[in-house]
């Protein structure tokens, strides 16, 4: 009765029971379905559906061109921002000893974000297995013998960010990426902006080790990170990219 014409939740259909119990009991009146269902029927008029409902098969051959993908990463490129580079740590050189932490360090979802292969584009078991992650990315660039992983903590939770402190004494720079996961609409939303402890905890223990720290944060909105600011006297660098969420 606000005015929604069309259910597009795709995991509860709950919604058509409801709807239906409401219109036999008189609460939806029956013109209120009428009026839906006419301005959805309108726009699929309106857009052609009705004359021509399948795509031109035609465009298939178009479907995934270099020229696209190309489009694609040029845009991905012009996303990350590199916010800071003290002492111009950055690049780094294929003879520095690196350790890569966090929990977007080996994913490829955060890289992508909502809609993207699923409604959520959480779904890490389908993308393709021939993208890099961060951690991959980094290993291909330095040299995966320079390169130690250890996840830290999950979005939430530690896993085994004392062992990752400990690879941190050990490494010439630390790579941390941070952030969260990828969502869309209402299952991404949230009551607090500041980042979850657990990846805060695993930033600040690593930076009490005194390593130069790159920090790399994958998020589809900027997120609170000013306990780590705050607690940190040495030199932080840090590289945000905005995954475009929709």
């Amino acid at each position: 009765m606000a005015g929604v014409d069309m259910s597009m939740v795709p995991y509860d259909f709950s919604f058509y029971n409801y709807l239906l119990e409401l219109v036999k009991e008189g609460t939806v009146p029956m013109w209120r379905i009428d009026e839906a269902v006419s301005r959805i029927l309108a726009v699929k008029m309106q857009v052609g559906l009705f004359d021509n409902p399948y795509p031109n098969k035609e465009l298939l051959k178009d479907f995934a061109k270099d020229e696209f993908t190309t489009i694609n990463l040029n845009a991905a490129r012009e996303s990350i921002i590199l916010t800071k580079n003290e002492n111009n740590i950055l690049p780094l050189s294929k003879t520095t000893k690196v350790l890569v932490t966090g929990p977007t360090a080996n994913m490829l979802s955060v890289l992508n974000g909502g809609w993207t292969i699923t409604w959520q584009g959480n779904e890490e078991s389908l993308y393709p297995s021939e993208k890099n992650t961060v951690l991959e990315a980094i290993q291909n660039k330095v040299g995966s013998k320079n390169v130690n992983y250890v996840e830290g903590c999950s979005f939430d939770k530690d896993i085994n960010t004392n062992k990752a402190v400990t690879e941190a004494r050990n490494s010439d720079v630390v790579i941390i990426c941070l952030g969260e996961a990828a969502y869309c609409e209402t299952p991404g939303s949230i009551f607090d902006l500041n980042l979850n402890k657990a990846q805060l905890d695993l930033a600040n223990k690593i930076m009490e080790t005194g390593k130069p720290v790159i920090l790399i944060m994958l998020e589809g909105r900027p997120r609170v990170i000013t306990d780590i600011l705050t607690k940190s006297k040495r030199n932080f660098n840090w590289i945000f990219t905005r995954n475009g969420r929709r």
